[in-house]
């Protein structure tokens, strides 16, 4: 009969000085799927930043058709481009689809040898949100581009990519060191602040002249300025917490995790204001709000990873 202490296989889980189990090195597989699922759900709020930035986000004016009768854009002379724009975007969700597939299926004979990590649930994560994805997604097209379900639709994203990164973490951190490497970290700071401005920066767009189609007159109802105001100072309260960070874990070994992932976190912030500040003086050119989206996603993505890295070794500031 097998031991309680055992695991599934017969064998008695590792255990740190403090009596808790220590969790299992992850499988190359698992390691692999975990990184491509983020690098999906990252990708995604990419290339749908394109459909709205070159204005062909009702390319497919209806859904879950692209055209009415045809799940296929229907190409016209004058449409074609927007169409194959939006349907090419729709098409790529099958290859984020098949990420977290992967992801989730590889993660399972895993998770039953490490029961207290919660594996299962956050390998779940990325396949239940691209269904729940695809319906937003749907609904803001229906709505003709609704700027509340296109804010929905990217905060969902956001959501996914935020499970998606805890569970890299979880799989690909290794052991949490010793307590000798304890640090505070203003981890609760992090949070609200990276929320904070990713919440606002929805607000930002909403309210601003890239509306996903140039028939589009629907906008949030407060001025541009007054929310690029508020979204910047929460983008400014978010970096003097990273620099807290820095300044914190900078006696840490130059490998430790803490600190490499705030220097990382930090200079994302930079260039994040950087190009923030320069789309906003040079008028919004779609290129550069492209870039700010995608450093909006690898800052947020950033700023999770930091949390969850912190959270296994450090108390919460």
């Amino acid at each position: 009969m097998t031991s309680p202490a055992m695991d599934a296989a017969g064998r008695s889980p590792a255990t740190s000085a403090s009596g808790t189990a220590v969790p299992e090195p992850a499988p190359r597989a698992v390691r692999v799927t975990a990184w491509l699922a983020l690098a999906a759900q990252l990708g995604i709020v990419v290339t749908g930043a394109l459909v709205r930035l070159t204005g062909s986000g009702l390319g497919c004016p209806t859904w879950p058709e692209c055209m009415p009768g045809s799940y296929t854009p229907v190409l016209h002379p004058a449409t074609r481009y927007h169409a194959a724009i939006e349907f090419g975007n729709r098409l790529l969700t099958f290859v984020v689809l098949a990420t977290a597939v992967a992801a989730l299926v590889a993660s399972r004979a895993h998770a039953r040898r490490n029961p207290g990590q919660r594996l299962l649930l956050f390998a779940a994560v990325p396949l239940v949100g691209t269904f729940a994805q695809a319906v937003v997604g749907g609904l803001s097209v229906l709505t003709g581009l609704s700027p509340w379900w296109v804010a929905a639709h990217f905060l969902l994203s956001a959501a996914i990519i935020a499970a998606t990164q805890i569970y890299v973490v979880k799989v690909t951190s290794g052991t949490p060191s010793s307590e000798t490497g304890a640090v505070a970290l203003p981890l609760r700071w992090l949070v609200v602040g990276a929320s904070a401005v990713l919440l606002l920066g929805t607000a930002v767009t909403g309210a601003g002249p890239h509306a996903g189609d140039a028939d589009v007159t629907q906008r949030f109802p407060w001025h541009p300025l007054l929310a690029t105001a508020l979204h910047s100072s929460a983008a400014w309260a978010l970096l003097v917490g990273v620099v807290v960070c820095v300044r914190r874990t900078s006696a840490l070994p130059a490998a430790d995790l803490r600190r490499l992932t705030s220097r990382r976190l930090l200079v994302l912030l930079i260039a994040q204001a950087a190009v923030g500040y320069a789309q906003t003086l040079l008028d919004l050119p779609a290129l550069l709000v492209g870039l700010h989206v995608a450093l909006a996603v690898l800052t947020w993505s950033g700023a999770v990873r930091l949390v969850a890295v912190a959270a296994r070794e450090s108390r919460p500031a």
